[in-house]
């Protein structure tokens, strides 16, 4: 009899020890999603069961290795924010509910680091494609450029604004 007390005891706390934090992982997930529907309007928020969550997880990625990692593990949501505040709030929401947030911009992501998580985590996009903005002043030769304008938004914006106005950007392969 004294045997078996250990043992249920060992039992007990693998089952507890594998259970509870898949239990926390869903709620923390959830706790998070309520906590952006608050800050963020809805249609910006695009879950898992929302029709165009896969096509726009995967609409970006560089490297198509990554396709079938990105959708094995996928994010809690893609958040497409349209302002700054939009942005702040999936931070604060992040941090308060225990969601990495992975963030998407113009390019550069041939390590696909912006939309999986190698680790077993309760992960977020923040999709800053739809801040583009670019701002030229030509009489000050500068731009105020959005983090998810690409390079081609940015030589348009330019090339508009000031004709002889240069840009100096890079390329990637």
């Amino acid at each position: 009899m004294a045997v078996s007390n250990p043992i249920a005891l060992l039992l007990t706390v693998c089952f507890l020890g594998f259970y509870v934090p898949a239990m926390s992982l869903a709620s923390s997930s959830d706790e998070f999603l309520r906590c952006l529907s608050i800050h963020v309007p809805s249609q910006l928020v695009l879950t898992s069961r929302s029709p165009s969550f896969k096509s726009l997880l995967v609409s970006s990625i560089r490297n198509a290795k990554f396709v079938a990692p990105a959708t094995a593990r996928p994010p809690v949501c893609i958040l497409t924010p349209t302002k700054a505040s939009h942005v702040q709030a999936a931070v604060g929401c992040g941090r308060h509910h225990g969601v990495r947030l992975r963030v998407r911009s113009g390019g550069h992501d041939n390590e696909g680091l912006s939309y999986r998580s190698q680790r077993p985590e309760v992960f977020a996009v923040v999709d800053l494609a739809k801040l583009d903005a670019v701002h030229v002043d030509p009489r000050e030769a500068t731009a105020w450029v959005d983090s998810g304008a690409t390079i081609g938004e940015l030589y348009y914006a330019v090339a508009m604004a000031a004709p002889g106005l240069v840009f100096p950007a890079g390329g990637y392969p």
